[in-house]
């Protein structure tokens, strides 16, 4: 009987031992299983941060995506040239059909006009192009605002934040293009980005003309023009006192024609002379005794940075006459600025009166090439040809310092606008030498 009784004790005993080990058993196992639950999602994070690592490092290292770029996109159909003549050029006036767009206005759908916009991305680049959506960059949609995309509905486009009202309203007032007859010309230029137009208005505008003693009224009226409808910083009004010794002494000969007061010499020099009292990214703009602007100088500025063109303009703005080359330059000035190809012959002429620099390398290495040129007597002059080579077909006048720019943006394949017109809802060039307004 105790022996029973110790059997059964020890039968308890050994059936707890063996409930406790089973339940440390399962806790061992449950403990177990946590552990690897929670390794296998620091192992989940850690891939999931090192992958995310990686994206971002790619995205660094990757060329963003310029604003406009759109491989689909039409392409506008080239315009004709109107080809109003205008004969001659004196000392305040260049050749050329100034009291109408070189080109016939022509509408634009919704659809065109988007394009425009898309196009014009100018120098500055608008805050929020990109953002993140789910951990990755994409670019953004939504076009850059302008004036021609509107601001009030800011989902609708993309710029900075933080413009007061009254900031909105001075870029509306000083880029105003409403007056301008010209479709393509008004939608490009109110389709520059507003980061663009602030550092357009933030720079330093210069404009400069020339003339001699018959000239003074009209450079006075120039410059008061400048400096108060023009919004200008300063206007320089100059004259032969401008030039130095050196240079008037090395360049006698061509200075004492009276044609254009020294065959229009005088015209790179006095832009040169200009830039290199400037800094980096300030504008020059120069234009004829003759002329006077009529409202806010920056609609020029923003036409040139407007990344419209192609070739891109990279800093100076210049307009054409409406005619070909071959019309009003001599055939020895073709072949000694190496240009004597079809390409030179048929481009169309620059027009001198007007033109527009922001100082850098591709507009002081432009104005040297076109200063060094002209002072080379037997390629700016009315000298006959003497190398042995007829003038073109329909020559009718050499024009001087216009033929010779001309040449150098063709030959080096620079560009230009010759599709858009003079601004001239800003210009008044009425070529008068009394000032009168």
């Amino acid at each position: 009987m105790r022996l029973l009784v110790r059997l059964l004790v020890a039968m308890a005993l050994l059936g707890g031992l063996i409930q406790f080990a089973s339940f440390e058993y399962h806790q061992g196992m449950e403990e177990g299983l946590k552990l690897a639950a929670l390794k296998e999602r620091q192992d989940a994070v850690i891939n999931a941060t090192a992958k995310a690592l990686s994206l971002e490092k790619a995205h660094a290292h990757a060329p963003e995506p310029v604003e406009g770029d759109d491989p689909d996109e039409e392409e506008p159909p080239p315009a004709s040239p109107s080809l109003a003549e205008v004969d001659g050029h004196g000392a305040g006036s260049q050749p050329g059909n100034h009291s109408s767009p070189s080109l016939s206005a022509r509408g634009r759908s919704s659809n065109e006009t988007s394009g425009v916009a898309k196009r014009a991305r100018g120098n500055g680049s608008s805050e929020g192009e990109r953002k993140r959506q789910g951990g990755k960059d994409r670019k953004d949609p939504r076009p850059p605002c302008s004036l021609l995309t509107g601001v009030e509905n800011a989902s609708a486009c993309v710029t900075r934040k933080g413009r007061t009202k009254a900031e909105l309203d001075e870029l509306k007032r000083l880029f105003d293009a409403t007056r301008c007859k010209h479709p393509p010309t008004r939608e490009i230029i109110m389709g520059v980005p507003l980061e663009t137009l602030e550092r357009i208005v933030k720079a330093k505008k210069t404009v400069i003309t020339y003339g001699t003693q018959d000239w003074v009224k009209s450079k006075k009226r120039a410059c008061k023009a400048a400096t108060s409808k023009g919004a200008a910083d300063t206007c320089l009004a100059m004259d032969e006192s401008f030039m130095d010794g050196p240079f008037k002494a090395k360049n006698r000969e061509i200075l004492a024609k009276k044609r254009g007061g020294g065959l229009w010499l005088w015209k790179p020099y006095i832009i040169n002379k200009t830039l290199a009292t400037m800094n980096e990214g300030d504008y020059v703009v120069y234009h004829d005794a003759g002329a006077y602007l009529t409202g806010p100088v920056h609609p020029l500025m923003a036409l040139m940075e407007s990344g419209f063109h192609d070739p891109p303009l990279d800093g100076v703005l210049t307009f054409g006459v409406g005619f070909s080359q071959g019309r009003f330059c001599k055939r020895d000035t073709f072949i000694k600025q190496n240009c004597d190809t079809d390409v030179c012959h048929k481009a169309m002429q620059v027009d001198g009166y007007l033109s527009v620099w922001r100082k850098g390398p591709h507009a002081q290495r432009l104005i040297d090439m076109w200063l060094t040129d002209c002072q080379d007597f037997s390629i700016l002059g009315d000298t006959p040809n003497k190398l042995q080579k007829p003038n073109l077909a329909g020559f009718k006048d050499h024009r001087h310092d216009q033929a010779i720019l001309t040449n150098i943006l063709s030959r080096e394949g620079f560009g230009r606008d010759t599709s858009n017109g003079p601004a001239t809802f800003m210009m008044n060039h009425d070529r008068r030498s009394n000032g009168a307004m």
